[in-house]
């Protein structure tokens, strides 16, 4: 990753006096370098406040012209997790004082400044400009000024901000020049006094591993991809390894590595992951040889076709998904998984927080499904299926030759003795309402009672394909 354009931070000034002087807070890139420079008539005044981050501020160079004017130039890295701070600059001796800071974005955690000009009315060269060696490729220079005339950059390089930074008939500015120009040279270019200026060549650091792009959610069994950047070798599937929450955490299987940077990391964590299925989620940890990231959470679903219930008092009795689960007893804090029931599929169906089954409507036919428990502390048991049962009667236990008409349905229970109505329509209507169908008239309990079968269509066409459902 190549240096980034630099730019003016913020800045602040004191006219006389000796209180501090403090820039507005802001927050800065990460593994950026910050550089602060300090001009005064009164002193080099204290080392900068804020934004030490990664590392302190340090003095790079120190520079007086006559009487006590003096410019002081700092920096320091703003580390990987850099919060918003002012720059604050202390100097109990009264005199005006000035402090501009600026950034370069990209540095990384490793960048150097290898070399460093300045220039003072005080120094012996006044008036001969002083050169720096040529920067390399993918350096840059910076260059700062603290004057009442002009000290100059040769290339002239580019001017950040808008405007100079004044305190009384002082000025701060600061520029750069691209990488790649000839030797850099710094010189004054006017005949006053009260001047100092500095050149220093910033050399790209080496950056950290990171994490570009993490996927949206996980979903268990199924291949995501995170980018990542700047490893500190060619991640393969041998050297690279995905995690949920750091490098204790249940790992994934690295299917792929695609890309020459950034890098596309394509990962499964298997239907077995040691993982609770969570809204919220988990980080995401990255490792790729001996450099790591992690993610914010990220939410890790159940697979398709699947759902969860977390369990609250669960029973595993008659009415319950969990009757008959022969693994670990069930507990409050682990997790029912199951699949939607096998017919029909007009059904609709959840489980409650105890593990009951909870249908929109009361099933004609037999619900089977399937289902496994994840424990409390993410252990995956065994699959199973499990069946609700709707015990006897039903649709399928009147036969296809009475399947016409309600006369017919009704003689047909007539003869298995267990409703003794005269009346046709009465019987049939006492039937559907023992099956679990309430409505306000006969034909529409049939029609319900006929879709709760899978049948489609009006009245008429549901008794067409039940007569021929054999």
């Amino acid at each position: 990753m190549a240096l980034g354009t630099p730019l003016v931070r913020g800045s602040a000034v004191r006219q006389a006096g000796t209180g501090d002087i403090s820039t507005s807070a802001f927050t800065p890139a990460a593994n950026s370098l910050l550089f602060a420079f300090v001009f005064s008539d009164a002193g080099a005044g204290s080392t900068p406040a804020g934004h030490a981050g990664g590392t302190a501020w340090t003095q790079i160079e120190t520079t007086q012209a006559i009487d006590v004017i003096t410019g002081v130039l700092y920096a320091c890295h703003t580390g990987s997790s850099p919060s918003s701070a002012a720059v604050t600059v202390a100097n109990a001796t009264a005199g005006g004082m000035g402090v501009l800071v600026s950034e370069v974005p990209d540095a990384g955690a490793a960048a150097a400044i290898s070399a460093f000009i300045n220039q003072s009315d005080a120094q012996a060269e006044l008036g001969v400009a002083t050169a720096m060696s040529l920067p390399a490729a993918s350096s840059l220079t910076m260059a700062f000024y603290g004057n009442k005339g002009n000290i100059t950059l040769t290339p002239p390089g580019t001017a950040l901000g808008t405007a100079s930074y004044f305190y009384g008939d002082r000025k701060l500015v600061d520029s750069y020049d691209a990488a790649g120009d000839s030797a850099p040279v710094l010189g004054k270019s006017y005949s006053g006094t009260y001047h100092v200026g500095f050149a220093v060549e910033v050399i790209e650091g080496t950056q950290p591993l990171g994490i570009d792009t993490p996927p949206a959610t996980i979903e268990a069994g199924t291949q995501a991809s995170v980018v990542i950047s700047n490893p500190p070798t060619t991640p393969t599937t041998g050297n690279t390894e995905v995690k949920f929450d750091d490098n204790l955490g249940a790992a994934a299987t690295v299917d792929s590595v695609s890309g020459t940077g950034p890098y596309t990391i394509n990962f499964t964590f298997p239907l077995t992951t040691t993982k609770q299925f969570d809204a919220t989620g988990y980080p995401l940890y990255v490792e790729v040889t001996t450099e790591s990231d992690t993610s914010a959470a990220i939410p890790y679903t159940e697979p398709t076709g699947y759902d969860y219930t977390d369990l609250v008092g669960p029973v595993t009795t008659s009415g319950s998904i969990l009757e008959g689960y022969t693994g670990d007893t069930p507990v409050t804090g682990d997790q029912v998984v199951y699949t939607t029931p096998t017919a029909p599929t007009s059904i609709g169906f959840t489980v409650g927080a105890d593990g009951e089954w909870i249908l929109d409507s009361l099933p004609i036919v037999d619900q089977t499904v399937d289902r496994y428990v994840i424990q409390a502390d993410g252990t995956v048991g065994t699959e199973d299926t499990v069946t609700y049962s709707v015990g006897g009667g039903g649709g399928s236990s009147i036969p296809n030759a009475y399947r016409i008409s309600v006369g017919k349905i009704a003689e047909f229970l007539r003869s298995e003795g267990t409703y003794v109505f005269v009346q046709s329509n009465e019987l049939v209507f006492e039937w559907l309402v023992d099956e679990g169908i309430v409505s306000s008239s006969l034909n529409e309990m049939l029609h319900a009672y006929l879709g709760g079968l899978g049948y489609t269509g009006t009245i008429n066409d549901r008794m067409r394909q039940w007569r021929l459902d054999s």
